[in-house]
């Protein structure tokens, strides 16, 4: 009789302690994938001679969610204007910024393209290049 209360004890201490931070969860998702830039215009390396203006055209995509995206367009010369966009985002998984830019000088310029995007977990895709305007 005793073993049979020992063991009925043993039963119960191992069922009422469930592992709580082990249980896998099902139809969970963690994402571990960076958003993907997909730069339409303006091309890396680009000359622009003799153009008043610059077309762009970013797209921002992430598989889950988007946090936040980025353009920043300036020149070298800092007595220039260059364009700095930032957008917070809500339950977007797709984003396109579109727009254009002016050039200010007739002079030769060169520009650096700074564009990120981060997801609603921190992943974070970057892109640096640069265009150069005659």
């Amino acid at each position: 009789m005793h073993k049979l209360i020992v063991f009925a004890l043993a039963l119960v201490t191992l069922l009422g302690c469930k592992d709580e931070f082990n249980i896998p969860v099902y139809d969970s998702y963690v994402d571990g994938d960076d958003p993907v830039i997909t730069i339409v215009s303006p091309s890396e390396d680009t000359v622009y001679i003799g153009e008043s203006k610059i077309a762009i055209h970013i797209e921002f995509k992430d598989d889950y969610e988007l946090s936040e995206v980025e353009f920043d367009l300036q020149p070298t010369d800092p007595s220039f204007s260059g364009i700095n966009f930032k957008e917070t985002l809500s339950g977007d998984s797709t984003y396109t910024y579109q727009s254009e830019f002016i050039i200010p000088t007739t002079d030769s310029t060169r520009y650096e393209i700074y564009i990120q995007a981060t997801d609603l977990v921190g992943n974070t895709a970057k892109e640096l290049y640069f265009i150069t305007t005659k």
